[in-house]
């Protein structure tokens, strides 16, 4: 059963039941403890039950719930919670262990009885025997009766003067009044107490049922100087015990009543309930046909201990329904006793344990998850560890290569590729690292438009070329040009085309092929990345789109990658409201992924490509745009960061002043009266978005704002729009190639100068 059916069986549990640590902190409880105590579940989850008992309370808890834990018992503790009311409840709670699997204690698990009416059972008795006192008499040390109570004559029928004088013999059978002698002489002799079991006849002549308990009666110096004796009338204990036959009968919890052999001469409706089996089919049958012969050795055994010691034993048994269910259970056996106090029998509760293996069922299987995301955490950490090391590692070198001066020509022209491509690569590591945050958080959006697949494969597939070409490996391509647009984000679909694309290629050997098609099936648009690599084994294929998973965790892997793309893949896809799929035949046989994407109604409003509209030669942007004598001020508290952006500025003709804080920042623009600020955001006191705020309100009376872009790592979406609502007309990522920054700045002053808004660099 599932989780939902554990917590079905114990929220209709007749008790109070909840499960708790070893500490007593409540981990879980049915809508009966809320009813019990009169607090909401959530007042009572999390919350330890020593918090609703006194200190003596609290004190008797914690050593009962040590022994639970510690030896593995059950324990019941007499406790007084108060309610939400402020009243106090009497209980007794049954404290069990909670064990896993393996036998380990992992919890407990209480059972409150609400003792409210057994009290008000009780003292309805008590009021009994006080408003109708048992006969009680006092005798000489013959039997001779010298004092009587009312409740004697009114037993008998005779008067008291006909009591008085008269020996209790008189009263009862010739054998009777041997028995009725003999203990009296030992009640005398040996000054013990005895009890003996009378039939006295009344006035009227009826035989009266009575046991008779005689006691020894002391003089001032202890010495024995007669005999009290109390008659019990049998009759009102008759109906007792038909009155609690009447309370096993109607008990929540399967009971019944079996001899010293463990034969069963009655049972309650509730065990006809938990094991299925007729009434015919349970009474008079040992309950040793229903258990295994093992745990019929056991149930013997404490059945033995009870009647021998008069003890309460539990016992865990299993047995066996009609249908042939195994149903665990325990067992709480304990002494039948009969009117003079011998054991005649035991009367058994059992306690129906499917919701308890349950409950266990489910802590270990949460232990188990925590266990794998813990594991799966590490694991990614060493791999990202690993990740950012590795091309740190190149770069770190490679500078202090080129910073030695003895690399050759040709050292000293791989050295700048070698950093720029480990750079990326790092940028990469940390830009799939921010959308699986915002994949996390819910916090991924798209740029929707009608997009054209056929332009969207063709730039990622241009992206990948160069990895290509280094393998060997032949990119082949099967486009429907005629397919028409889908609805969708371009960078983000690009994003997954990449994704696939590099996935292959990074699996497949050298000299392999990798195919792409894009083709119609039915209302979708199908993207199908194939390969020849290392294909996918048949037990991760369900696990390819999960975060921080690859086929390889060891040290010794093979690929690097943290884990990510693909389930950015997935996520991206989802988001679009499309379906991606991964299938392979096997290690060495190749992988097939697939996407498939809702097609547009209409053509119309086609968004441009990506590539069309901002497609670059960063170098050559580089170079044609010149920024001759624009004085630019600079505002960035990393020294680095405000030397590369002055070096690049200036090499192309700009006049540069830089800033490390807001303060130094305004003493500039009062001095220089730059034609355009450069600013990052987190500066230290006033951060960008003060400095923009309070550049605003200075220069808003002088009817012209100075143009300002935002250089910044924070590349939400979210901060971009705030850094516009700032005041900023133009926002750049962070890490920024020095062609975009001169780009920028050249479109922002264009701008300016025709009048125009601003707008975002993205």
């Amino acid at each position: 059963m599932n989780h939902l059916d554990a917590n079905l069986i114990i929220a209709n549990a007749p008790d109070p039941v909840f499960v708790s640590d070893f500490q007593g902190k409540i981990l879980l409880a049915n809508e009966a403890v809320s009813e019990l105590l009169g607090f909401r579940k959530d007042e009572v989850l999390e919350q330890s039950l020593s918090r609703f008992v006194s200190l003596d309370e609290a004190r008797e808890l914690m050593v009962a719930l040590r022994e639970v834990v510690e030896h593995g018992v059950s324990r019941n503790v007499r406790l007084n919670p108060h309610s939400a009311s402020g009243e106090v409840i009497p209980t007794t709670l049954n404290a069990s262990a909670l064990r896993g699997p393996g036998g380990e204690v992992i919890g407990v698990i209480g059972i409150l009885r609400d003792m409210r009416e057994l009290d008000k059972a009780r003292a309805y008795a008590e009021s009994l025997i006080k408003n109708a006192p048992d006969p009680v008499f006092v005798s000489d040390l013959q039997g001779k009766i010298l004092q009587a109570n009312d409740a004697v004559s009114e037993l008998l029928g005779f008067r008291k003067d006909e009591v008085l004088e008269q020996s209790l013999s008189r009263f009862v059978s010739l054998d009777e009044a041997r028995e009725l002698m003999v203990a009296l002489r030992e009640v005398v002799e040996r000054g013990v107490s005895r009890n003996v079991r009378l039939n006295p006849h009344s006035a009227s002549g009826e035989v009266i049922a009575t046991t008779l308990n005689a006691s020894a009666l002391r003089g001032p110096r202890g010495e024995v100087i007669g005999v009290i004796g109390i008659l019990r009338d049998m009759r009102e204990l008759d109906k007792a015990r038909a009155y609690a036959e009447s309370l096993i009968k109607n008990a929540p919890d399967p009971v019944f009543v079996s001899d010293l052999q463990g034969k069963i001469l009655q049972a309650n409706d509730a065990v006809y309930t938990l094991l299925g089996f007729r009434t015919a089919e349970v009474v008079e049958q040992s309950l040793s046909r229903f258990i295994s012969v093992d745990e019929t050795r056991e149930f013997m055994a404490a059945l033995r201990e009870v009647v021998a010691r008069g003890v309460t034993r539990n016992a865990r048994l299993t047995p066996r329904s009609v249908s042939g269910e195994i149903i665990p259970t325990t067992l709480n056996a304990s002494a039948l006793r009969d009117a003079d106090g011998a054991v005649n029998g035991a009367i058994g509760i059992l306690r129906d344990m499917r919701a308890y293996e349950m409950v266990v069922g489910d802590l270990e299987e949460s232990r188990r998850k925590l266990d794998a995301a813990n594991r799966a955490k590490d694991e990614f950490l060493a791999t990202l560890s690993h990740e950012l090391r590795t091309p740190l590692n190149a770069i770190l070198g490679w500078v202090r290569l080129l910073r030695s001066g003895t690399l050759d020509a040709a050292g000293a022209s791989r050295g700048p590729e070698v950093i720029e491509r480990n750079t990326r690569l790092l940028a990469q590591l940390i830009e799939d690292l921010l959308d699986v945050s915002r994949i996390i958080t819910g916090k991924l959006r798209l740029d929707v438009g009608s997009i054209d697949l056929v332009s969207v494969i063709v730039a990622a597939m241009e992206a990948v070329q160069t990895a290509a070409d280094a393998k060997g490996i032949r990119l082949e391509t099967s486009l429907d040009p005629a397919l028409g647009p889908v609805s969708a984000d371009h960078s983000r679909l690009q994003q997954v085309v990449w994704n696939l694309l590099t996935n292959a290629i990074k699996f497949t050997p050298a000299g392999g092929r990798v195919d792409i098609r894009l083709e119609r099936r039915d209302s979708m648009a199908r993207i199908t990345v194939s390969d020849t690599g290392q294909g996918i084994r048949r037990e991760l294929l369900p696990f390819v789109f999960d975060r921080f998973r690859q086929g390889e965790t060891s040290i010794g892997r093979r690929y690097g990658g943290l884990g990510l793309g693909l389930a950015i893949v997935r996520h991206i896809v989802e988001l679009h409201g499309g379906d991606v799929d991964a299938q392979s035949a096997g290690e060495g046989r190749g992988a097939i992924f697939t996407v498939d994407l809702p097609l547009t109604a209409t053509h119309a409003d086609m968004v441009p490509p990506e590539p069309a509209r901002r497609r670059l030669d960063r170098e050559a942007v580089g170079r044609a745009v010149a920024l001759d004598g624009l004085r630019v001020l600079i505002v960035d508290d990393e020294a680095d960061a405000r030397e590369l952006m002055r070096m690049v500025l200036r090499s192309s003709g700009a006049d540069v002043m830089t800033a490390a804080c807001a303060e130094e920042a305004f003493e500039q623009v009062e001095r220089w009266h730059p034609d355009i600020l450069v600013s990052d955001i987190g500066l230290p006191g006033d951060d960008g978005y003060m400095l923009i705020q309070k550049l605003r309100e200075q220069q808003a009376q002088h009817g012209r704002a100075i143009p300002a872009l935002a250089v910044t790592a924070y590349a939400r979406a979210e901060d971009r729009t705030r850094a516009l609502a700032a005041g900023f007309q133009m926002h750049v990522a962070k890490p920024l190639e020095p062609a975009d920054l001169v780009a920028a700045i050249a479109s922002l002053i264009s701008k300016d100068r025709g009048g125009s808004a601003g707008a975002d660099a993205a």
